[in-house]
């Protein structure tokens, strides 16, 4: 029954989440255009040739950097819409007049639950990974346009640089690098859907209130971050110390710079985890005990 909880739910949300992502793509195209403003050209070869850089800047210029200003906030807006349309999917679906037929279905909160994380999760993940790609693909545009360098060569670049860096370091620097490449990557993918459950959660607690619901809701997503950002304040403090203790110190190297960072992913990671954790659990609760539709 999961899966079929699991498909229904990504039939629901996918028109709204593959508009946004179209959108992503659509700007992606736009900024990219944009790039080749006359103002921008004409300064880059003054520099080139070793003459003036001083240029006018036309209307065609004023166009360009305004649609980089929407490009950017685009992205932005890609990143926090996702997670705003999700909350309100799921508040609707499950909180609304619309939650009735939801809690009417053969099956348990927990599955309710854990099919609209995972589909919501993913949605963060795509959207996550279109932004990357985008801003992976202005900046090849742009090399491209002004330095004639190709997608392929920019990559092959990169992985010289890579290799190169890997070679000269020692075993310990490498164990480093590649804790925190992992740990980085993990994050990403175990971060977005535990911020779904914190956002989920947060959501069902606003529904403990008898009145102003949806309100309440917001409030308690509001608190629980506020909440997330003070304990990773806390929890980070003595580890911020010390790195800013052996900053001062003699006779450093670059292992132990590595080691700060890895702890605060590390710490970052497990705190994520165990709000996502807490927030499910609650949420859980909240429905098999103390839920009630208005």
């Amino acid at each position: 029954m999961l899966g079929k909880l699991v498909k229904y739910e990504w039939k629901g949300t996918y028109k709204v989440c593959g508009l946004i992502l179209a959108c992503v793509a659509a700007f992606t195209v736009l900024g990219c255009l944009s790039l080749k403003m006359p103002a921008l050209d004409a300064a880059l070869k003054a520099v080139e040739n070793g003459g003036s850089t001083g240029t006018s800047f036309g209307v065609l210029d004023g166009m360009a950097v305004l649609t980089l200003v929407l490009y950017v906030l685009a992205l932005v807006g890609a990143s926090y819409g996702i997670l705003i349309y999700l909350g309100v999917h799921f508040y609707k679906s499950m909180y609304s007049d619309e939650g009735y037929l939801t809690h009417t279905l053969p099956v348990t909160a927990n599955q309710l639950l854990i099919s609209k994380i995972l589909v919501g999760g993913i949605w963060m993940i795509l959207v996550l990974l279109a932004i990357v790609a985008s801003i992976v693909a202005l900046f090849s545009a742009f090399l491209g346009m002004y330095l004639q360098i190709t997608p392929v060569e920019i990559f092959q670049e990169f992985g010289a640089a890579m290799a190169e860096l890997f070679g000269e370091a020692g075993e310990v620097l490498r164990v480093r690098v590649i804790h925190l490449a992992v740990i980085l990557i993990i994050t990403c993918v175990a971060g977005s859907f535990c911020s779904i459950a914190m956002l989920f959660g947060s959501i069902t607690m606003g529904q403990l209130f008898s009145k102003y619901r949806a309100l309440m809701a917001i409030v308690c997503y509001i608190g629980v971050y506020i909440l997330n950002t003070i304990l990773g304040s806390v929890v980070q403090m003595p580890f911020t110390v010390s790195f800013m203790m052996q900053q001062n110190a003699p006779h450093q190297n670059d292992v132990w710079v590595l080691d700060y960072y890895n702890n605060i992913f590390d710490v970052s990671f497990l705190l994520t985890l165990v709000m996502g954790a807490v927030l499910y659990f609650a949420a859980r609760m909240i429905l098999v005990r103390k839920f009630d539709l208005e």
